[in-house]
Parts: C-alpha cells; sequence; structure tokens
C-alpha cells in the first residue's frame, strides 16, 4: 500500500505536468493562427490586484510576500485573459525562483513613450502602461538571458521547479500580438 500510493501519486504529478504541457502547446498553436484579437476595455490595476489575491495563499505556503505598487492606471485595450496570462506567468516565475525571505514587488505605473525613437512621428503613443516583476531572485546570466523566452527552455536551477518551459514563450508571444 506505501509503494502503491507513493506511485499513484507520482503517476498523478506526470498526468497534471503532461496536461499542462499539452494546454500550453494548444495555446501556442492558436496564437500562430492570424485570428483577429479579441479585445475589451481592461482596468490594469484591478487585473493585477485580483492575480495578487488569487495568489495569496500559494505566496503565504511558499514564505513570501507579494507587494503591488500601482497608480491610478487608464483602461487598456486588450483581451483581459491574455493580459491575466502573461502576468500570471511573471508571478508564478517570480515564486519559484525568488528568495524565501525576499518579498515579491510588482510595479505598475505610466511612462511617457515620447522619447523613444520607435514611437517618433507618431501622435497617438504618449504613455505607456509599464508592468514589473521582481523577486531577488538570482540573477540570469547573459548566456541564459538569450534563451529566456526560446521554448522548452529552461534555467538551470538547484531546486526542483515545475514548469513546462514553455510560459515566457506563450507570454512574449501574446505581449507581440498586441504591440
Amino acid at each position: 500500500p506505501v509503494a502503491q500510493t507513493k506511485f499513484l501519486n507520482l503517476m498523478a504529478e506526470q498526468t497534471n505536468h503532461m496536461t499542462e504541457l499539452v494546454q500550453n502547446l494548444l495555446k501556442l498553436a492558436r496564437m500562430q493562427q492570424d485570428k483577429p484579437l479579441q479585445s475589451e476595455p481592461v482596468l490594469v490595476g484591478e487585473l493585477l490586484t485580483g492575480l495578487v489575491n488569487d495568489f495569496h495563499l500559494r505566496a503565504q505556503k511558499a514564505g513570501k510576500k507579494i507587494v503591488l505598487e500601482k497608480e491610478n492606471l487608464p483602461r487598456l485595450m486588450a483581451g483581459r485573459a491574455d493580459l491575466y496570462h502573461i502576468f500570471q506567468n511573471l508571478l508564478d516565475n517570480a515564486l519559484k525562483y525568488g528568495q524565501e525571505d525576499k518579498p515579491i514587488t510588482i510595479r505598475a505605473f505610466l511612462k511617457d513613450s515620447s522619447n523613444h525613437q520607435e514611437n517618433v512621428g507618431l501622435t497617438d503613443k504618449k504613455e505607456w502602461i509599464m508592468v514589473s516583476v521582481h523577486n531577488f531572485g538570482k540573477a540570469l546570466t547573459p548566456e541564459e538571458q538569450e534563451k529566456l523566452f526560446d521554448r522548452f527552455y529552461r534555467v538551470n536551477s538547484t531546486q526542483k521547479v515545475e514548469g513546462t518551459g514553455l510560459g515566457l514563450s506563450i507570454a512574449q508571444q501574446l505581449v507581440q500580438k498586441y504591440d
């Protein structure tokens, strides 16, 4: 019975991992189709507050605190589920790879984009909503940074970290789709 329980738990864990992998691959395949994006007005500050609330118990179990610093942000036209997925992935990685006794800080603020070269001549892009997630984790090497958005890439870690290696690739593709 002890061995049976051990192997059933292992099988359940592997099944969950495989399910997550297939779901991520299907999401990538759907994103590569040239379908128009579904956009709606989204309050990013409220979305981030909900995300932090959703992660509260998990962070507490990991002995970590999540700090959200946000300005009063305007509505953004985007897919709510897509934005949530992007920020969820970043927060999930921050929890996985951050130091145990250090907080995770999420900052959301407006940034003037008129000084950026790619916006020269554009009059409709005056501000960007900037969101950063910081976790006091081990710094990535330049080689790791180059591969960070590659599909299936996983940073070498001494700790056992769950995941498929597709999260940041999906997040990057979503960001690019919304420009």
